[in-house]
């Protein structure tokens, strides 16, 4: 059976339209619960959640059985959760769960064009012929103080990082007219705090909540934060879903833009559900057809989805401070960036792909030596990489992205927007070789291989001197075509050099390994082969690397690969990720062996969440970490069904 979003602190379902960002979870302390777990707003940073920690939930109280209560710590035990999916793919979200006779549907949307979201609830009775009178209570936990109550509408002064207002109301549809009443609203003075139930096994609690890396022996006894402001509605139900409540919730700057985002919602909530559904459908619509003639389960609905995922990973600003682990979840990483832009290039999405560029290179850092930095704060933009993980890929992904660009849009002006940067990192790659012809040693794609690790030290990377002799050959194409020809032969001559060092050093039986200081594989050598080649069909390297890393990465009890084949106690080695073996299905597609890379993608899609979000890495059978990872999953998955359909077409 698929997971739903799985119970791992890293895993969420997104929904967005760039400055309004929800995360909805199904856990909570290892138990199923269909809850909003943050909302933030007006950026994606961590530290603007409008909500606390016990998020937003639905309590139903159903009168003949009193016991039904959607929490975690009622006596009435599981509530099931027996689906979840984005409707069609697209932007909102429906979960059916049920406890006892009691049914519950949730359908939740953030507005396209406006600073709201809106959560549709619905309940029906699984008992055949049964009326019942039910209570519906939407119940949020606040970031904030009430400043204003006036008929229904609670406004609250939120205080996260930006300091903003949220205006809240549910509202129920008067049947047989065209207008709405607001439910009755409860609200406490403040949270209220309830000690975890001492049967609660710790494992559940740090599944749930914690990130695997913290300590929670050290937490106990620990104390969870209950909602502090609840909405309450009395329904009828029988075996059709009853009249809907819609718990609102408007955004602003200020009280009165919130309150105004508020009535707009309030106006015709299935207006708003409708008119976001139909222009996210738009935008899907105008990516390249990536059909193939290769039949998979719901391939269509994972198409759209991954597209969809993509999209609301970045801000309005350009900026995508939205991936994987739960540390690293707020923070813009210059690669995954580029990575998502040289995805949106491939699709066709040219506005999305130049957008990236253009904020990135906005915000970019340098040293005293010219190195820019990999790491941003989400919210403020500032440089917060590690000092002792230098990674030297930055420039020649920065060149290659931009030429992707370029070679999809067949625009020039995007070459000479951004020529200063172009020239700073092809002359930062020129200036950063030793002795060895390679670029200095550094910890590679994967942090993994830096001093603070016991036992290891930066290497000569094959993956930061191939990135670079790459980017180099494009950056000499770049000046051609700008007329800069001293600069093209300088960059042809350098790029030429490194691949000649990389051959000398790395390449050892006509395989490309990790680095001049091991044989170990890694998977990112595979990228050479496809999305930045370096090396022929035709070259023995080309076939034999592929062959050792399927040999060597290959995890033969889970399926899939591996990134590297080294123990470096860094979270997530000796684990199959889906990036990584979805680089491995593009090799293939390269190499002319469909077959291995259809089989390879067949595991893809059996890993993915019952709502079809790609996770970051395999744990075990049971778990998956780095649900809604944007660019190494959805945007890889996307890149390899792109290069199939190039190769079988010709």
């Amino acid at each position: 059976m698929k997971s739903f979003i799985g119970k791992m602190s890293a895993n969420n379902a997104p929904l967005s339209n760039g400055q309004l960002m929800i995360l909805l979870k199904q856990y909570r302390t290892g138990k199923p619960i269909d809850r909003i777990h943050y909302v933030l707003y007006p950026d994606y940073s961590k530290r603007s959640s409008v909500i606390g920690e016990a998020g937003i939930d639905t309590l139903v109280n159903d009168y003949e059985y009193p016991t039904v209560n959607y929490d975690f710590y009622q006596k009435g035990g599981y509530v099931a959760i027996d689906s979840a999916r984005y409707i069609d793919g697209l932007g909102s979200y429906e979960v059916i769960s049920h406890q006892g006779f009691i049914r519950l549907r949730t359908t939740t949307w953030v507005d396209y064009d406006h600073n709201f979201f809106i959560r549709k609830i619905e309940v029906s009775s699984l008992r055949k012929n049964s009326r019942r009178r039910v209570k519906v209570v939407p119940r949020i936990s606040l970031m904030g103080e009430i400043c204003s109550e006036k008929d229904g509408v609670i406004i609250a002064e939120i205080f996260n990082s930006s300091h903003i207002y949220a205006a809240m109301a549910s509202i129920v549809p008067v049947k047989g007219e065209k207008h709405y009443n607001h439910s009755n609203y409860l609200f406490k003075r403040e949270s209220s705090q309830v000690c975890v139930p001492e049967n609660l096994a710790s494992d559940d609690y740090y599944i749930g909540e914690a990130d695997i890396d913290e300590k929670i022996l050290n937490w106990a006894p620990e104390l969870i934060t209950l909602p502090n402001l609840s909405f309450e509605t009395e329904l009828e139900i029988g075996n059709s879903w009853s009249t809907p409540v819609y718990l609102i919730c408007g955004l602003g700057k200020d009280k009165n833009s919130a309150y105004k985002n508020l009535i707009k919602a309030e106006n015709n909530p299935e207006e708003s559900f409708a008119i976001t559904m139909r222009k996210w459908k738009n935008w899907t619509n105008k990516a390249r057809n990536l059909e193939i003639p290769i039949k998979f389960k719901n391939i269509e609905y994972k198409i759209t989805l991954s597209k969809v995922i993509i999209k609301k990973s970045l801000q309005c600003n350009g900026l995508a401070p939205f991936i994987g682990f739960r540390k690293y979840q707020g923070n813009i990483w210059v690669r995954d960036s580029l990575w998502i832009s040289m995805t949106f290039s491939n699709l066709g999405y040219e506005a999305e792909a130049y957008g990236i560029l253009n904020s990135l290179s906005k915000i970019l850092e340098k040293d005293e030596d010219g190195y820019i930095y990999c790491v941003y704060d989400g919210k403020t933009t500032t440089n917060i990489e590690d000092k002792n993980s230098k990674e030297y890929d930055f420039a020649g992904l920065i060149i290659s992205a931009v030429w992707y660009l370029y070679i999809n849009s067949g625009k020039q002006k995007y070459l000479g927007k951004f020529k200063p940067l172009l020239i700073h990192c092809a002359e930062w790659i020129c200036k950063n070789q030793d002795h060895t012809g390679l670029i200095k040693p550094c910890c590679g794609i994967w942090e993994c291989f830096t001093p603070v690790i016991p036992g290891f030290q930066y290497e000569h990377m094959a993956w930061s001197s191939c990135i670079s002799a790459f980017g180099l050959k494009t950056a000499a194409e770049i000046c051609k075509i700008l007329s800069e020809n001293d600069l093209s032969k300088k960059y042809m001559t350098t790029s030429v050099q490194i691949l000649n060092a990389v051959n000398k050093h790395i390449v050892r039986d006509n395989v490309l390994c990790r680095s001049l200081e091991s044989n170990h594989m890694d998977a990112s050598v595979l990228l050479f082969f496809t999305w930045f080649p370096l090396y022929e069909k035709s070259s023995p390297i080309f076939k034999n690397t592929i062959k050792m890393i399927d040999s060597k990465l290959k995890d033969h009890a889970l399926g899939g690969i591996w990134r590297h084949d080294e123990m470096t106690y860094i979270r997530g080695d000796g684990q199959p990720w889906i990036g990584t073996t979805l680089w491995l299905v593009e090799a293939y597609v390269c190499m002319g062996n469909i077959n291995k890379a259809v089989n390879y993608l067949k595991w893809v899609l059996a890993h993915t969440t019952q709502c079809g979000l790609f996770p970051e890495a395999v744990m075990s059978k049971e778990i998956i970490e780095g649900a809604s990872m944007s660019s190494y999953a959805h945007g890889g998955f996307l890149s390899a069904l792109y290069r199939i359909k190039n190769v079988l077409e010709g």
